[in-house]
């Protein structure tokens, strides 16, 4: 997937996937994602936005100290919070939330295995978020040919024409991540809702379109890897190829992308023959 530099853009709403938890619904989704320990609290994390996914990995202990019901203290547990507020057990899973200004007390309970305490006058808190977003078509979700298709698709348009940030960000599991090569150093990495924040005004004001036009799929079980390669085209005539390496997991009913990495062709550095069509 090409990608241009970051730009400033003035873009709707991102729709993250389906996530399930207590307390108010939102439909604005969270425009980052981190992972945490089972240690970590929020304040671990303050340079994040005010809203945002936290995944917390399988194996969880309810060792971290956790204060409040319902909104709960910025230096308690996120993951040990999350199973208390019953978004999922110590198999782990994905909390969306939003920061709060503190309160002038929290009160603990049990709930879900869970024993929070109680506690005075803190400055920052939390809460966590139930994410509504529209589920993916089936027609993109239900086939690896599908995703690709609404991939390519999303980011493709015309001079002026919006891109289709809802149908793009329905592709991606809670978590999902791009390394983005870059010439002569270690990959940028960036969550699909960021990428997207940073390039929408420039595939718009381009006129930007991106095709497959070869792929190597390995599948296995649930898990498979697309060896996807490209050709972007803008309205002004600027061309090039590349190669996207896609992962994709199925829950049972629908593919999703986890990760994504790509590098485009340069003067010096053609595609393989293998890796483009006869």
């Amino acid at each position: 997937m090409h990608r241009f530099a970051p730009l400033a853009a003035g873009l709707g709403l991102a729709l993250a996937p389906p996530l399930f938890a207590q307390g108010p619904t939102v439909t604005t989704a969270p425009p980052d994602t981190v992972r945490a320990t089972w240690n970590s609290g929020l304040d671990q994390f303050r340079s994040a936005p005010a809203v945002l996914a936290v995944v917390c990995p399988p194996g969880g202990t309810l060792e971290e100290n956790v204060w409040g019901t319902d909104e709960y203290t910025d230096d308690s547990g996120i993951c040990v919070a999350a199973v208390h507020a019953g978004l999922f057990d110590l198999n782990g899973g994905v909390a969306v939330l939003e920061r709060r200004p503190g309160l002038g007390s929290y009160r603990g309970s049990v709930r879900h295995g869970v024993t929070t305490s109680d506690y005075p006058a803190w400055p920052r808190g939390f809460r966590f978020l139930r994410v509504v977003a529209a589920p993916a078509d089936p027609a993109d979700a239900a086939t690896i040919d599908g995703v690709l298709n609404a991939w390519y698709g999303a980011i493709s348009g015309p001079v002026g024409a919006p891109r289709d940030w809802a149908r793009d960000a329905a592709l991606y599991l809670p978590g999902a991540v791009f390394a983005i090569a870059g010439e002569g150093g270690a990959p940028r990495t960036a969550t699909p809702s960021a990428w997207a924040r940073e390039n929408d005004a420039g595939l718009v004001r381009s006129g930007f379109v991106e095709r497959e036009i070869h792929r190597l799929t390995h599948e296995f079980g649930r898990v498979a890897h697309v060896w996807s390669t490209y050709e972007w085209e803008t309205a002004d005539g600027e061309t090039g190829r590349g190669i996207n390496s896609i992962h994709l997991w199925h829950d049972g009913h629908r593919w999703w992308i986890t990760h994504a990495t790509w590098d485009n062709e340069t003067p010096g550095r053609s595609i393989p023959p293998e890796y483009v069509p006869e």
